[in-house]
């Protein structure tokens, strides 16, 4: 546990709606100190997710704009051309 691993059940459940509204998850430091990461899920069909992907690294090279947007953006990317090419 870290200063920042969500220990509440309302901020627990207040991360899980936010991962459910945007199909993205991040992490913030809350395994390790200075780790940070974007993750996301994605199925065969549209009743569960079967895989999942993502990029962590330290906080120094991943953070701002650069996770939020662009990194975001190719995770979502990869996820879906990986989802696309196993549903072929």
């Amino acid at each position: 546990m870290t200063n920042n691993t969500l220990s509440t059940e309302q901020s627990l459940e207040t991360e899980r709606r936010s991962i459910r509204d945007n199909g993205i998850a991040f992490s913030r430091q809350e395994q390790f100190e200075s780790v940070v990461g974007v993750e996301t899920s994605f199925g065969l069909d549209e009743r569960e997710p079967a895989a999942a992907i993502g990029v962590c690294g330290l906080l120094e090279r991943l953070s701002g704009r650069y996770l939020q947007e662009d990194i975001t953006g190719q995770v979502l990317s990869t996820a879906k051309s990986i989802q696309v090419e196993l549903t072929q």
